[in-house]
């Protein structure tokens, strides 16, 4: 048995008939804790021997509950078992690199509105591409039984050794769609091995076909988890695999995948990631460990201000969403048309007047230009702009800040202090020389300047400018002819994927 003092942890080792007594200082007691305990304490995990979980520090240790001849026989069947039992170290990242500090999950970017990873589930592994949804706490895929769920992965538990049934009835409902199934417990794989967490196996799931993602991981707290089950991210915080109890989010944006420069985004459990973005996290307190909401002391566009506004941090609503108030008052603010779902859009893509949105968190400004909160969709008939925000009945929120906030800024979930914290992101990592932005309104058009010394490398500043602004003059703001502003119907906005149930009604 593992004892805790108040000075020294004090550990008594059996080896075969006789006892070792040794008192190690905290920084052997944490070596000796990784090169023995800790596998040894999976393996009795996995044959359900009811040992507590085993953490990186000598403080966080627990001790194991059976005596010296149980620990004997045990620990010669666990070393003669050891090549037969898969076993993935609490201090593994996704490439088995890492220190338990952290675990980066690998985003995809579809068109801007989406963003996915992979995580498995099962033994030997079941793979499932998913969105990570901040306004959920369930996670879930499509079950083996779900007839509307052809084109998907669909989970088959008679294919997995460590699946364990648990049949308990589990209905979701979300801003847009529905699932409903049963609880399941099994192993999942995300950046390392969790075990016996339970999920939700989806028999039925509305709106599945043509979508790209097979399932759902939920990363808001346990007190909205429906079937009262731990969410995954707590769980892998619980079983060592990182080390705090908090996570960040990086998107990309779709041009620059277009370039090749990044991947389409980064989810990383654990320590922020500080290649990821720019300058200081600016934090805030939590409201409530619900929903990741927070207070925005002032929004302010243009003429208009709000204080006091309640938001929510959602990376699974792809745009801003807005409460039919503060809705109005941007609409007339920007001086847009609406559309039949009520989209706001302006039939010229001309966004050289348009104000900054404002936001004041904390006491610090962060602001998004027209570039970061408006839309371009392409056409035949041209180039129609869309505001990047919608209007919904979210409850008693003000404002739900989802995927086109995220990607200007690099968001921290921290559950552990009870705040959220923000900064600059990096539009292609890393950020020790980020590029200039892009000219918003060709899309295409980058000014490169090679190396130089001296006076050529003032001159050549010089001519940049004065071709930047002749582009741009000629270019970027040339008015579209008054034939493409007549009134014809606007084309089909971007859809927006609304994953989570904070922009419904759940709220």
């Amino acid at each position: 048995p593992l004892q805790i003092g108040c000075s020294r942890l004090r550990v008594e080792l059996h080896k075969k008939d006789a006892s070792i007594d040794q008192q190690l200082d905290p920084v052997r007691v944490e070596s000796f804790v990784h090169s023995k305990y800790a596998v040894f304490h999976k393996i009795y995990k996995e044959e359900k021997f009811g040992v507590q979980e085993t953490h990186e520090t000598a403080t966080q240790l627990r001790w194991l509950p059976f005596g010296r001849s149980k620990m004997r026989e045990r620990r010669r069947k666990a070393e003669a078992n050891l090549k037969q039992v898969q076993f993935v170290s609490p201090a593994l990242t996704v490439n088995g690199t890492g220190n338990g500090r952290s675990v980066p999950v690998p985003l995809s970017n579809f068109v801007d509105m989406q963003y996915f990873g992979k995580m498995s589930i099962g033994t030997p592994p079941q793979t499932f591409t998913v969105i990570f949804d901040t306004g959920s706490s369930n996670t879930w895929v499509p079950s083996i039984k779900c007839r509307a769920c052809s084109g998907h992965v669909r989970y088959d538990p008679s294919k997995s050794s460590t699946y364990v049934p648990r049949g308990e009835y589990l209905e979701l409902k979300y801003g847009k769609g529905s699932a409903t199934g049963v609880l399941s417990e099994d192993t999942i794989i995300l950046g390392g091995r969790v075990d016996h967490v339970v999920f939700g196996e989806m028999t039925n799931v509305a709106d599945m076909d043509g979508s790209e993602y097979d399932g759902l991981v939920g990363l808001a707290f346990e007190t909205i988890a429906l079937g009262g089950v731990r969410p995954l991210w707590l769980s892998m915080v619980d079983q060592g695999l990182i080390s705090q109890s908090m996570f960040s989010m990086w998107l990309s944006h779709r041009r620059d995948l277009q370039r090749g420069d990044s991947t389409g985004g980064m989810l990383t459990f654990g320590e922020p990631d500080p290649e990821l973005y720019e300058g200081d996290i600016f934090y805030v307190p939590l409201l409530m460990e619900n929903y990741w909401m927070f207070y925005v002391d002032t929004f302010n566009l243009g003429n208009y201000t709000k204080e006091g506004v309640v938001a929510i941090s959602d990376t699974g609503t792809s745009l801003l969403v807005a409460s039919q108030e503060v809705f109005a008052e941007i609409v007339s603010v920007l001086g847009c048309k609406l559309t039949d779902n009520k989209m706001c859009y302006w039939p010229r893509c001309n966004t050289r007047y348009m104000p900054d949105m404002i936001f004041v968190i904390g006491g610090q400004e962060f602001v998004m230009t027209p570039m970061d909160y408006v839309l371009r969709a392409d056409s035949d008939r041209g180039a129609t702009c869309y505001l990047g925000m919608q209007s919904a009945e979210i409850g008693n929120l003000d404002i739900i800040l989802g995927d086109v906030w995220i990607r200007k800024f690099y968001t921290v979930y921290d559950a552990g202090r009870q705040r959220m914290g923000h900064a600059i992101s990096c539009r292609v990592p890393p950020c020790q020389h980020p590029r200039p932005p892009p000219d918003f309104h060709d899309g295409s058009f980058y000014l490169g300047l090679g190396s130089g010394a001296g006076i050529g490398l003032v001159v050549g500043v010089l001519v940049a400018v004065l071709l930047m602004r002749d582009v741009r003059r000629r270019r970027g703001y040339k008015e579209v002819p008054d034939a493409q502003d007549s009134e014809t119907p606007a084309p089909p906005a971007p859809e927006a994927q609304e994953a989570s149930s904070s922009s419904g009604a759940n709220v």
